[in-house]
């Protein structure tokens, strides 16, 4: 049967999809009646506290077969990704750098990328919390998969502001516009645009 689901922190349409036994989070993102919510968020990995999500009635799979025999049946179940960059205090990728990602039981390892990447997937939707180590620089973050709001609301760009290592305030975006030659009379509408560009960038100022 048809239903809402209000978001709560952390949740992200692959969360959401899972606890209403979806295997495709996009069945639910796409819907018509989310059209709303897609043209608020754009993006179905970042929801804000207190968006409500339609969730449409999920269609049933029947399978044929043979009784008296044991059959094994494979379900895709939504999973969570981890995609984080590193810079330096200058804004320069902390590239070919090694690292070990801890998500839960599991543990990655590898190096970021040219650009200072690390794309992880398929980690359980239930994990919020990871443990990043950048092992030959000796930098740890505990990262909250999921956590990050809309940079459009007041949260969101506190939280970017503190990801990029200024402090969550005005004073911070102030600081944030100096050090990227920002005008002084830039808009602060076009300052949080600017964050969002430069938000998944957790440095080690």
């Amino acid at each position: 049967m048809a239903s809402s689901h209000t978001v709560s922190q952390g949740e992200c349409m692959r969360t959401i999809a899972r606890r209403h036994g979806f295997s495709d989070a996009m069945a639910i993102w796409n819907h018509p009646n989310n059209e709303g919510l897609r043209n608020r968020r754009k993006s179905p990995h970042v929801l804000a506290p207190g968006d409500v999500v339609y969730i449409p009635d999920a269609k049933k799979k029947v399978v044929e077969c043979a009784t008296g025999k044991s059959h094994k049946f494979r379900v895709r179940l939504a999973k969570r990704d981890v995609h984080v960059v590193f810079v330096d205090a200058d804004g320069q990728p902390l590239a070919n750098s090694p690292y070990v990602l801890r998500v839960g039981n599991i543990e990655r390892k590898g190096q970021t990328g040219a650009d200072g990447a690390i794309h992880e997937k398929g980690f359980h939707p239930r994990e919020e919390r990871a443990e990043l180590e950048l092992t030959e620089l000796g930098i740890t973050r505990t990262l909250l998969i999921g956590h990050l709001n809309p940079h459009h609301e007041e949260s969101g760009w506190r939280q970017r502001l503190a990801n990029l290592g200024y402090e969550a305030n005005e004073s911070g975006l102030a600081d944030f516009a100096r050090d990227h030659d920002f005008p002084e009379d830039t808009e602060a509408e076009a300052l949080r645009n600017a964050l969002h560009e430069h938000s998944h960038s957790p440095s080690p100022r």
